[in-house]
């Protein structure tokens, strides 16, 4: 065959291999209205805040971080967006004011009332507001703030310093929180990561004092995020700690008297693990563990459990090089949640070098191989605008299937991607 028909022929099989791709039912569309939010939103919760059965927005907007010794090291806000019908939002005004630099946020009850509160860490808390509690007084449409100040006398700075020889950061340094009833007595409780302290502390719910630390536990490596769940089924809560200086993932069983003990450790196949999210991936009714790392270039990991207590062999990495069509990418932010009501929970991540969204649909479980480990089919979805920050998912229009909301930076806005699996099914 002589080459111009050669060239030729390749040619229309590229365009025809890229029109069948393009065409391939996507299982999420776009939203056409975008909402803006504060300061570089770095991180979103979705929750139930004013009783109309939708999920309301709050973003944590973080700004830039600069010198702790600063007057304003960071912005020091959070954004509402509440629901007004099914995919429609209007923003709250005024915003939250938090400490500076909210890292971490979560919706859950934590006064025994009928709604849904807001908590919040600060990372830069130069206010003496590590954790706050914004107490969701619904029917005078307003929130209470409740702040709880960590004790620092005896807390060690253990990170970078500056070249005074000065902390970069200050202590304790949250970076995370787990809202979760750990002691089974109807209150919520918050357990989160101090990094800049290499400490875990455990504050019980209680209706006088809003929170009481009850017991801090030293994790050297940089504890940056966690997940509580239990791991050995003996009904008592259990941790999975991420050491973000280490590369590791901790496991730590937990006691009847709320005790922490360390049961083993795994090295992860990615640098800086700053997010961890339990879910049984492969439907074998043990609790996995999905990982996503802060360097460039790092995998989401799943650690599949063996079934026996504490025990993880065998992983399997999505490296999203191949769906972003570059060898160079980094994860922001990740979620997991069944898209498609199939029983097999998918994973959607947010790529920040490319600005696309990766979805992963949960194909089950990969029968010719021993490991039995999940295959994927991936979708991608390119920004318009934007660069990807945080990422959530959530039912928000009743029909059953999660959508995805994401967050952007430049501009900073709350982008929804409506699940539409029903309609092209």
């Amino acid at each position: 065959m002589p080459n111009g028909y050669l060239h030729k022929s390749v040619f229309i099989l590229v365009i025809v291999t890229c029109l069948f791709h393009n065409t391939y039912p996507q299982t999420f569309t776009t939203h056409p209205k975008f909402f803006q939010v504060g300061p570089n939103p770095s991180r979103i919760a979705l929750g139930d805040l004013n009783g109309d059965n939708i999920p309301d927005i709050v973003t944590a907007d973080r700004g830039i971080m600069r010198n702790p010794r600063e007057e304003r090291p960071a912005n020091d806000e959070l954004s509402i967006l509440l629901s007004q019908g099914p995919i429609n939002y209007v923003k709250l005004h005024p915003t939250l004011k938090t400490d500076f630099a909210p890292y971490d946020i979560a919706i859950a009850n934590m006064d025994a009332q009928k709604w849904l509160d807001i908590v919040v860490v600060n990372f830069l808390a130069k206010k003496s507001q590590d954790i706050q509690i914004f107490n969701n007084l619904k029917d005078e449409n307003i929130f209470t703030v409740n702040s709880i100040k960590i004790p620092d006398e005896n807390l060690k700075y253990t990170q970078v310093l500056d070249g005074d020889e000065l902390p970069i950061f200050t202590t304790p340094g949250l970076t995370s929180l787990v809202v979760k009833d750990i002691n089974r007595d109807g209150l919520n409780d918050v357990i989160s990561t101090g990094w800049s302290c290499d400490t875990i502390f455990i504050h019980l719910g209680d209706l006088k004092e809003t929170l009481k630390l009850h017991s801090s536990i030293l994790m050297k490596g940089g504890p940056r995020a966690l997940a509580v769940s239990d791991f050995n089924n003996d009904s008592i809560f259990d941790l999975a700690i991420l050491l973000f200086n280490q590369d590791e993932v901790v496991l730590m069983k937990g006691n009847q008297d709320l005790t922490f003990e360390r049961i083993s450790s795994i090295k992860t196949k990615g640098r800086y693990p700053n997010k961890i999210i339990t879910s049984d991936i492969n439907r074998d009714k043990n609790e996995d563990l999905i990982v996503a790392f802060r360097k460039a270039d790092s995998p989401i990991e799943i650690i599949y459990n063996t079934g026996e207590p504490f025990s993880y062999q065998t992983s399997k990495t999505l490296e999203v090089s191949k769906e972003i069509g570059s060898i160079n990418f980094e994860i922001t932010d990740f979620t997991v949640a069944d898209f498609n009501s199939d029983g097999f929970p998918d994973i959607a991540l947010a790529e920040k070098l490319s600005r696309t969204l990766v979805v992963y649909i949960n194909n089950g479980i990969d029968t010719k191989k021993t490991s039995e480990l999940n295959k994927f089919k991936s979708e991608t979805y390119q920004l318009k605008s934007g660069t990807p920050r945080a990422i959530d998912s959530s039912d928000l229009n009743g029909d059953l299937l999660p959508e995805i909301v994401l967050t952007t930076t430049d501009p900073d806005q709350v982008i929804i991607f409506v699940n539409s699996y029903k309609k092209r099914t």
